[in-house]
C-alpha cells in the first residue's frame, strides 16, 4: 500500500513538468518557410537576394527564433544551396561555425525575449540573405533553402503558455539562371517565384 501511494505521490509531483513542456512544443506544420529571389536571371559572381520567410500557418501565436543566420551551429539555422536540374549541389551556402555557439534560452532584454519573436497566426517574418554565385558553368539552377530551430534549451524554462518552434523546414526550390557575359539570359524569364 505505501508502494503505490509512493507512485501516486511522484506521478503528482511530474506531471505537471510533463504536461507543461509538451504544451509548450509546436508541430513542424505549424510553421512554413518560403523562399523568394530579388530577380530570375543572374550572372556568375553576381549576389542573389533571397529572402527567407518564416509563416504561421496555426491558428494560435507561436515564438521563432529572432536570429535567423547562416552560422552552421546558430540557434536558428538558414542553409541555402544551388542544385542542377539533376538535383546535384552545385553549390552551399554557410557563415562557417562560431565558438561557444550561442544559447537560446528566454533571457529579457530592452524588454523583450532576447532570442525569440512572438509570431501572431496567419503572420510572417522575413530576413534576406545575400548569395554569392559560383557555380562552375552557366545553365539552370535551382536555389533551395532549408531552415533549423534545434538548438533549444529544456522548453519548461519558457516563461509564458506560448508554444516553441522545434524542428526542420524546407522551401520549394526557386528555380533561376546562370550566365556569363559570353551567353545569353532568356527572354521569357518571369519573376521568380517558387516551384510547385
Amino acid at each position: 500500500m505505501k508502494f503505490l501511494a509512493t507512485i501516486l505521490m511522484s506521478l503528482w509531483l511530474i506531471l505537471p513538468t510533463i504536461l507543461g513542456q509538451e504544451s509548450n512544443k509546436t508541430s513542424p506544420t505549424s510553421l512554413e518557410v518560403h523562399l523568394f529571389a530579388n530577380k530570375r536571371a543572374y550572372r556568375i559572381g553576381e549576389d542573389v537576394k533571397a529572402k527567407v520567410e518564416l509563416s504561421n500557418v496555426s491558428g494560435k501565436t507561436i515564438l521563432v527564433g529572432r536570429e535567423i543566420s547562416t552560422i552552421d551551429n546558430w540557434p536558428f539555422v538558414v542553409k541555402l544551396r544551388l542544385v542542377d536540374a539533376t538535383g546535384k549541389y552545385a553549390q552551399s551556402g554557410g557563415a562557417g561555425f562560431v565558438d561557444p555557439p550561442p544559447r537560446a534560452d528566454f533571457s529579457i532584454k530592452d524588454g523583450v525575449l532576447r532570442w525569440w519573436l512572438a509570431l501572431d497566426p496567419e503572420s510572417s517574418y522575413a530576413k534576406t540573405f545575400c548569395f554569392h554565385l559560383k557555380p562552375a558553368v552557366p545553365g539552370h539552377y535551382f536555389l533551395r533553402c532549408k531552415y533549423s530551430s534545434l538548438f533549444l534549451q529544456d522548453a519548461s524554462l519558457l516563461p509564458s503558455e506560448i508554444p516553441v518552434f522545434k524542428g526542420e523546414l524546407e522551401s520549394k526550390p526557386v528555380e533561376i539562371e546562370v550566365f556569363t557575359d559570353d551567353t545569353k539570359a532568356s527572354k521569357n524569364l518571369a519573376h521568380p517565384k517558387e516551384r510547385k
